[in-house]
C-alpha cells in the first residue's frame, strides 16, 4: 500500500519535466530575435535602413514567436498518448470475513491508448501546414516592412530635396530685393516695391523653416520603422531620378503568384484538406489495453490482470467534424480566388500609379522646369530694364518654386508605387524590368 504515493510521485516527475523544459527552449528561442542596437551613421542608404527595419520590426518579432508556437503543436501533435497507471483496491472496511484489511485485494494496472486510423501522421501533418501557414505570414510581413520602409525613405529625401528648393527659393528672393533696391535707388520704381521684396524674402524663409520641419517629421518617422526615438543618421542618400524602366505589366501579373499574399493559399488548402483526412480517422475508433497484477490477502497469492477496450461509436462518429472540415475547404477556396482578384487589381492600380507617376516626371523635367527658369531668368532681366512690373518678377518665382517642387512629388509618387509594386510582385522587379517590351522612355541613370 505504501508504494502507491510513490507511483504517483514518480509518474508526475517524468510527465512534468520534459513540459517544463520544452516550454523554456521555446522561449528562449523567441526571444534570441530580439532587436539590436544600430549604430549612429553619417549618411543613410535605402538597403540599410530596411535592413534596421526588419532586425527590430515588432510584426516580424511576433511572426517569429508565432512560428516556435507552431513548432511546439507539432511536437504536441507527434507525441503519443500517455500510459495511464492505476491502483485498486478492493474488499476492505467491511464487515464479516471483509472486515479491515483482512481480505484485502490489491491491483496494479499499466494501460496504453492505442491510436488507430494514422490519427498521429495526420495530426503532424496539420500542424506541420499550419507552421508553415505562419512562414507565409511572416514572410507577408517582411515585404509589408520592406515596402513601408522603402517609402518612408523616399519621403526623407523627397523632404531633403524640398529644403534645398526653399533655400534656393530665398537666394532667388534676396536676388529680387537687390534688383529692386537698385531700381529704388535709381528712382526707377516706388519704394513700395522694397516693402513688398522683403516680405516676399520673410515669406521664403517661412518656406525653409516649415520644410525643415516636414524634414524633421519625416526622418523620425523612418527611425521609427526601427523602434528609435530620434533619427540617428545625418543625411539619406538616393538618387531619386534614376527611375528605371517601366516594367511589363503581362510579367508583373505572372509575379503575383509569388506573392505570399497568395501563394499561402496553396498551403491553406493543402491544410483544410489535412484537417478533412484528419477528421475523417476519428470514425476509427482507438484501443485501450492495459496489464497488471493482483495481490489477493488470503492466501497471500499474486494474480495477472489484462484488460482491453474499444468505445462504442453508437451517436459520435465525427459527422460534425468532417461537415466542417469539408465546408471550410470550400470557403478556403473561395477566399482563394477572392484574395487572387483583389491583388491583381491593386497590381493594376499601382501599375498606373506608376506609369502616371513616371510621365509626370519626364513632362516636368523636360518641359515645365525649363520653361519655368527661362521665363523667371527673361522676367528678372526685363525688370531691370523696366519691361515688367514687380508682380510679374513675384508670379514667375513662385512658378519656379512650384514647378520645381511638383518635380520632386513627383518622383516621391514615383518610388511609392514602385514599392507598391514590388510587394505585391513579391519581390523586386528587375527581371520585370528587363523584360522585352519594358518601357525605357525617359530613364535616367
Amino acid at each position: 500500500m505504501n508504494r502507491c504515493p510513490a507511483l504517483i510521485c514518480l509518474v508526475w516527475f517524468v510527465s512534468a519535466v520534459p513540459i517544463w523544459q520544452g516550454a523554456r527552449a521555446e522561449s528562449l528561442a523567441c526571444q534570441a530575435i530580439s532587436p539590436a542596437t544600430h549604430r549612429i551613421i553619417p549618411i543613410l542608404v535605402s538597403d540599410e535602413a530596411i535592413a534596421r527595419a526588419i532586425s527590430s520590426q515588432p510584426d516580424l518579432l511576433a511572426a517569429e514567436c508565432r512560428i516556435a508556437a507552431a513548432e511546439g503543436r507539432i511536437t504536441r501533435a507527434g507525441t503519443r498518448p500517455n500510459p495511464e497507471a492505476a491502483v485498486e483496491v478492493e474488499n476492505f472496511a467491511g464487515s464479516g470475513d471483509a472486515a479491515g484489511l483482512v481480505s484485502v485485494e490489491t491491483t496494479l494496472q499499466v494501460s496504453q491508448l492505442i491510436e488507430l486510423g494514422d490519427k498521429r501522421g495526420r495530426r503532424i501533418r496539420v500542424a506541420g501546414l499550419d507552421r508553415d501557414l505562419e512562414v507565409w505570414n511572416r514572410e507577408g510581413k517582411r515585404l509589408d516592412v520592406i515596402a513601408r520602409t522603402r517609402k518612408a525613405f523616399v519621403a526623407v529625401v523627397g523632404a531633403q530635396q524640398r529644403v534645398e528648393v526653399a533655400e534656393d527659393l530665398v537666394g532667388l528672393a534676396e536676388e529680387v530685393a537687390r534688383v529692386v533696391t537698385a531700381r529704388i535707388k535709381a528712382g526707377k520704381v516706388s519704394p513700395v516695391e522694397g516693402t513688398r521684396a522683403r516680405v516676399a524674402a520673410t515669406r521664403t524663409r517661412i518656406e525653409v523653416a516649415r520644410s525643415r520641419s516636414e524634414l524633421e517629421a519625416a526622418r523620425r518617422r523612418l527611425a521609427a520603422h526601427w523602434g528609435a526615438d530620434e533619427a540617428a543618421f545625418e543625411r539619406a542618400d538616393e538618387d531619386l531620378e534614376h527611375l528605371g524602366p517601366v516594367p511589363v505589366f503581362e510579367v508583373l501579373s505572372e509575379r503575383v503568384e509569388m506573392n505570399p499574399d497568395l501563394a499561402r493559399w496553396a498551403t491553406e488548402m493543402e491544410l483544410r484538406r489535412a484537417q478533412l483526412r484528419l477528421a475523417e480517422s476519428q470514425r476509427t475508433p482507438d484501443i485501450t489495453v492495459g496489464g497488471g497484477v493482483r495481490h489477493f490477502a488470503e492466501p497471500d497469492d499474486v494474480g495477472l490482470v489484462a484488460s482491453i477496450s474499444v468505445p462504442l461509436p453508437l451517436f459520435n462518429r465525427g459527422q460534425g467534424d468532417i461537415a466542417e472540415a469539408r465546408f471550410l475547404a470550400l470557403a478556403t477556396e473561395a477566399d482563394q480566388r477572392s484574395a487572387r482578384i483583389r491583388l491583381l487589381t491593386d497590381l493594376y492600380d499601382a501599375y498606373e500609379h506608376l506609369k502616371s507617376a513616371r510621365a509626370e516626371v519626364a513632362i516636368t523635367r523636360d518641359e515645365v522646369l525649363p520653361v519655368a527658369k527661362e521665363a523667371y531668368e527673361a522676367t528678372l532681366t526685363g525688370y531691370r530694364h523696366g519691361k515688367f512690373a514687380y508682380a510679374d518678377v513675384l508670379e514667375a518665382q513662385r512658378t519656379l518654386f512650384d514647378a520645381r517642387t511638383e518635380y520632386i512629388d513627383a518622383l516621391i509618387r514615383y518610388h511609392a508605387a514602385r514599392a507598391d509594386l514590388e510587394r505585391l510582385a513579391g519581390s523586386g522587379m528587375s527581371s520585370a524590368d528587363d523584360a522585352p517590351g519594358a518601357d525605357t522612355t525617359g530613364d535616367r541613370s
